[in-house]
């Protein structure tokens, strides 16, 4: 029983080995990708770059993920505020049209 359990033990710790290699890979392809437009928001905007890839790491998947690939949004906030900016218009205006007629 306990050989099962130090087989399992390292299989354990060689998985999360490898899954950390191939997550760190990403990371640093996509740091190597975005660097220089973090760098100009940056001077631009006062963001620290690293706080800019990190949340774009984190969002996007480190690009992979279906948003940041087929709509290149790494930071699906965006989306979700325009989306929410034209439900409360289009309630707003429904309420003007409504009142236009009485």
């Amino acid at each position: 029983m306990r050989n099962i359990f130090k087989v399992l033990l390292v299989f354990v710790v060689l998985l999360g080995n490898v899954y950390y290699m191939f997550a760190n890979q990403d990371n640093e392809a996509y740091i190597k990708k975005y660097y220089k437009i973090a760098m100009r928001e940056m001077n631009d905007y006062g963001i620290p770059a690293s706080i800019t890839l990190a949340q774009g790491i984190l969002e996007s998947a480190a690009g992979t993920s279906r948003l940041a690939v087929q709509a290149n949004n790494h930071f699906g906030m965006v989306k979700r505020f325009i989306m929410m900016m034209i439900k409360i218009m289009s309630v707003s205006e429904s309420m003007n049209v409504q009142k236009s007629l009485l």
